[in-house]
């Protein structure tokens, strides 16, 4: 086993993240919001059932990458604390029994993505370096509200003017309430 001792700012992003529905960071690289928010999916994916989270990042090597560091997470729980695995490839962890499996998907962008699974998370790392994250979030937003689920949209900012970068100002200007975001900088 591997010990996690988390900073104040991941945990108040564990907080977030389990506690509203549309989470947004800004980061800096190695502050561990990637690895936060890992963490929170795999105790989603371990102690639920028939969940879906899809991963987002930049390109499709860096989501496989990060579904890896979800995997060795996995491999590093107690015996005790695993569930049968159904399929596990490079793109993908399915986790639990056929009828109540959770799985975790790492996904490209493209025309269609976030329209084609229906999630119960939906993970955007590094958002500002996706092609077609605004796509990615119109699409998803019926699937996560009708799943009741969650986006955890998080990125080193890339581009001014960007929607990243505007939804971070929407969220600092309005608030929860007004952009829908709860926002929580780590940069």
């Amino acid at each position: 086993m591997i010990k996690f001792v988390m900073y104040d700012i991941q945990v108040e992003l564990a907080s977030a993240i389990f506690n509203d529905d549309k989470v947004i960071s800004t980061k800096s690289r190695q502050i561990g919001f990637t690895t936060t928010t890992l963490a929170c999916s795999l105790f989603l994916l371990t102690f639920q059932n028939n969940k879906t989270v899809l991963l987002y990042s930049k390109t499709e090597k860096d989501a496989k990458e990060t579904l890896s560091e979800l995997k060795f997470m996995y491999d590093s729980l107690p015996f005790f604390l695993r569930r049968t695995e159904q399929k596990r490839n490079e793109k993908e962890l399915v986790l639990g029994g056929r009828r109540n499996a959770s799985k975790i998907i790492a996904q490209t962008s493209g025309r269609q993505s976030g329209r084609s699974q229906s999630a119960t998370w939906l993970i955007a790392d590094e958002a500002d370096y996706i092609d077609g994250i605004e796509s990615i979030y119109k699409a998803a937003l019926f699937t996560i509200s009708a799943t009741k689920g969650k986006m955890i949209v998080l990125s080193t900012p890339n581009l001014y003017g960007s929607w990243f970068y505007k939804m971070i100002q929407n969220a600092k200007l309005k608030g929860m309430e007004g952009s829908g975001f709860r926002l929580v900088e780590g940069a």
